[in-house]
């Protein structure tokens, strides 16, 4: 059994089906538009409460470095190295068990 396929011609639209097509393709046309521009006002919105962020912080740091500074609390920014003591402390070379806990021979090595 042999079956032929065979390409039919294209019909042309009818004219109410290039008005409906058209109709649709503006209603298309118009609602990307908005969703576009609601999403570049989404965007805009986004980066000015980010800038507006970092513009508050920087403010915030600025005027304690001036506080500071007026106050003569720290480099005042400059920079310059901090000064203070320490104090070393050895480590233990023997490990101690814990108390309860069976002793093993895992101690540390001697240096």
């Amino acid at each position: 059994m042999r079956i032929e396929y065979r390409m039919k011609s294209p019909q042309k639209p009818s004219w109410l089906m290039r008005i409906m097509l058209s109709i649709a393709a503006v209603a298309l046309l118009i609602v990307a538009f908005f969703f576009l521009a609601a999403a570049l006002i989404a965007g805009a919105l986004i980066a000015l409460v980010v800038g507006v962020r970092v513009w508050w912080t920087l403010r915030k740091f600025k005027r304690e470095l001036a506080q500071r500074e007026a106050r003569g609390d720290g480099d005042g920014g400059t920079g310059a190295p901090l000064d203070g003591e320490y104090q070393v402390v050895e480590r233990e070379t023997t490990a101690k068990p814990l108390p309860g806990a069976e002793p093993t021979n895992n101690t540390p090595p001697e240096r």
